[in-house]
């Protein structure tokens, strides 16, 4: 940190202290979404199973239908842009509309790049959507 701040214009976006999001934010700014960010629909009984394949089976005709089925991960819908290569923005879901900025917080995540790597990903603007959560083993960690 004393070598940035002694020369900034050596400071990177994936240098470690850029990891840290400085002070905490009291409020989060609100931003508008592109493309709105909906939500997936859950079922907890087999007849609302059964009424989904069915509509699946109705729109697609005979084209053979396959499905992947996983156990929920529940954490915070996550919107990442990336600027040239470089992560410039971390947007909550929140109402699928609009959601918060939480680009200091994301920038903690140490699995999470801050930097892209390949020509394609290095130009323009990329954005990426997920989750974002936290494993009880790590979540007891820290508590």
């Amino acid at each position: 940190m004393a070598l940035e701040a002694e020369f900034p214009a050596l400071v990177t976006p994936d240098s470690p202290t850029q990891r840290v999001g400085g002070q905490p934010v009291d409020a989060f700014p609100a931003v508008v979404h592109r493309v709105p960010m909906l939500s997936l629909d859950n079922t907890y009984d087999e007849e609302e199973l059964r009424e989904f394949h069915g509509r699946v089976l109705k729109n697609l005709g005979d084209i053979p239908v396959a499905y992947v089925a996983e156990p929920k991960i529940d954490g915070v819908g996550i919107s990442l842009t990336y600027t040239n290569g470089t992560l410039s923005r971390g947007v909550t879901r929140g109402d699928g509309e609009r959601g918060d900025d939480v680009t200091q917080n994301v920038r903690t995540i140490r699995t999470l790049p801050l930097v892209l790597l390949g020509e394609e990903a290095t130009r323009g603007e990329i954005e990426v959507r997920g989750e974002v959560f936290l494993s009880r083993e790590a979540f007891e960690s820290i508590n």
